[in-house]
This record gives C-alpha cells, sequence and structure tokens, in this order.
C-alpha cells in the first residue's frame, strides 16, 4: 500500500489556532513558574522536535495543511487589497504565523529541523497526535 498524501480533516482555523496558542503558552510556561511545569512544557517541544527529526509523515501533512490554512485565513482577512499597486510593502508581507509555519515545514522536509521551531513542531504534534 502506498502512503498517498491525504487531507486531514481536522485540520482548519479553529484547530490550528488553538494548538498555536497552547505551543504559545507552552513556551511561556518553560521559562515560568514551578519546576513540573516547565518540564511538562519542554516534553511538549520535544515530542514535536523528535517527530520533525524523523520526518513523521503525519506531522509533516499537519505542518503543510496548518500552513496552508493559516495563509488561506490571512488571504480572506485582507482580500484584494494585499495586491494593489498603492498599497506600502509593509502591508503586502505575509503575516509572521503563516512564515513561521511554512519555514518551520521547509526545514523539517529539508531533514534538519532548527531547534527554533521546536514549538511548532509541538504545536503541530498535538495536531497529528492528540495532546
Amino acid at each position: 500500500m502506498s502512503q498517498e498524501k491525504t487531507p486531514l480533516d481536522f485540520i482548519n482555523f479553529a484547530t490550528v489556532e488553538r494548538a498555536y496558542s497552547n505551543c504559545i503558552a507552552m513556551q511561556k510556561q518553560s521559562s515560568q513558574g514551578r519546576k513540573s511545569d516547565r518540564a511538562t512544557a519542554e516534553r511538549y517541544a520535544e515530542r514535536g522536535m523528535r517527530a520533525a527529526r524523523a520526518k513523521d509523515l503525519k506531522l509533516m501533512l499537519v505542518l503543510e495543511q496548518a500552513t496552508d490554512v493559516l495563509l488561506k485565513v490571512s488571504n480572506e482577512q485582507l482580500g484584494q487589497y494585499r495586491y494593489r499597486s498603492d498599497v506600502p510593502f509593509s502591508h503586502t508581507v505575509e503575516p509572521t504565523e503563516v512564515q513561521l509555519w511554512r519555514e518551520a515545514f521547509k526545514m523539517a522536509d529539508e531533514g534538519t529541523p532548527l531547534e527554533n521551531f521546536r514549538w511548532i513542531y509541538g504545536a503541530a504534534a498535538e495536531l497529528a497526535f492528540g495532546r
């Protein structure tokens, strides 16, 4: 049986936003709070890093589809505004979240996931494998 790229039905704006919010909370928790809270946050990130290093198929699909979801939402919010010639350059750039998720996917796909993206990998692992 071949491993085809199949859409993951549960990847939508609500699930990506929830996972991304969790990843930001975990990132803050990793440097604050009790020792057990910091350890939990580090496990969250490490789980994602392990899957990214292994180029886990489900994690890679989640990263790709989550990036697409974020880009779609950005395009829906900005409409044609971004593409007009009278718009300042700073308004034509994709939002930071889209850029971060895209770059995290790219680096994992190349086999060199960056430690800087471990929180995004953690969020993708949450989406791919549950909490």
